[in-house]
């Protein structure tokens, strides 16, 4: 299964050239194309090439929008765009892992008294509702963590050799450590919203895997081991493009006995084939509006700050069809199925936030 890659630029590290901002994508992008400032849209050349990342030097601006496009040798395509503000831009700009790297074979036998299963490992996740078969995997060469988990034991494997291809010894998760029952009571949003839960863990390496909860009882790993990360998500959902919300905490800093109080929902959103979403912006701060958009052949993830947003048509998100450089076989099958759109708040200086999500028909 093809890993949706995250954001890894970092901007204004101590490796700008000038006055000036240095960004590394991963492997070998087809576009990397940039607007400073609301000017034209500008293809990027690379300043240099490393051994498995390219760098691109930006000059520096107020306003950013930069896109990032990875066509890979099956075909699939991904494009990942940013749009922020020098004020917002920290770490803030797309990017992705354009890399194809080397991939082995992990097999692995696991066995548990109930399912679904869920299995992640660094670049990748696999869900299978098997509970006692042998696994084949395919997983990058080199050293990878790998994790085989249901929603009342999670089994990690770190540091695993798999640069020639590796079979595990079996996993039987009926004897691995029980997830802990936690508390966190929250008030319903109303008869029409179903309520999920779910918590989410990935290891200091990458091997990420996620799992369904009772609402307001999550069973929680019995301990995490330093760079460990674990996120309880509570939320609830209408019908398609009426807007969800959730609030996610990172178990790290401490779980809450008490959700904080809902914020009211999102007001109308739709969803254009031209591929923009419309909404009603509300007056509260956000941190950023997004979104994604995956299908079988192809990922397109746009990212707008909440100071570029408001700066700009803040009621409407939308790709641009315009951008110099782009291939015009780079095309997208867009179904409004296959896309959702969310708005984040961040509740303090804690990795704790509010999430407003919406699903089209």
């Amino acid at each position: 299964m093809r890993a949706v890659v995250g954001l890894v630029v970092v901007m204004g590290c101590t490796s700008d050239p000038g006055d000036g901002i240095s960004v590394t994508v991963g492997g070998t992008p087809a576009l990397v194309a940039a607007r400073i400032d609301d000017g034209p849209w500008e293809v990027q050349a690379p300043l240099s090439f490393q051994p498995t990342s390219t760098i691109y030097f930006l000059p520096r601006g107020q306003v950013y929008d930069v896109i990032a496009v990875c066509k890979f040798s099956d075909g699939y395509l991904q494009a990942l765009e940013t749009r922020t503000t020098e004020a917002e831009r920290d770490s803030d700009l797309a990017s992705g892992d354009c890399g194809e790297p080397a991939l082995r074979e992990l097999d692995v036998h696991v066995h548990a008294s109930e399912g679904p299963l869920v299995f992640g490992w660094t670049g990748g996740h696999d869900l299978s509702v098997s509970i006692d078969k042998g696994f084949a995997f395919e997983v990058p060469a080199g050293t990878i963590d790998f994790v085989a988990a249901n929603a009342d034991h999670v089994a990690i494997l770190r540091g695993i050799d798999a640069s020639d291809g590796i079979t595990l010894d079996p996993i039987d998760l009926d004897t691995v450590p029980a997830n802990q029952p936690a508390t966190l009571a929250y008030d319903p949003l109303g008869p029409d919203v179903t309520m999920f839960s779910e918590v989410l863990f990935s290891t200091t390496n990458d091997a990420f895997v996620s799992w369904q909860t009772t609402p307001g009882a999550p069973r929680l790993l019995p301990e995490l081991a330093a760079g460990d990360v674990e996120t309880v998500s509570l939320g609830g959902y209408g019908p398609a493009g009426t807007g969800g919300r959730s609030y996610s905490v990172a178990v790290g800093t401490g779980l809450p006995a008490t959700a904080p109080p809902w914020l009211p929902p999102l007001g109308s959103v739709a969803f254009d084939p031209a591929i923009a979403v419309t909404w009603t912006p509300f007056a509260s701060p956000y941190t950023t509006q997004e979104l994604s958009c995956l299908g079988p052949m192809y990922y397109l993830y746009i990212r707008e700050s909440s100071g570029w947003a408001r700066s700009h048509d803040e009621a409407t998100l939308a790709f641009d069809h315009a951008i110099v450089g782009w291939d015009p076989t780079w095309v997208f099958p867009i179904k409004s199925q296959d896309c959702g759109f969310s708005v984040s708040v961040a509740l303090g200086p804690t990795e704790n936030m509010f999430a407003y999500s919406a699903s089209f028909p």
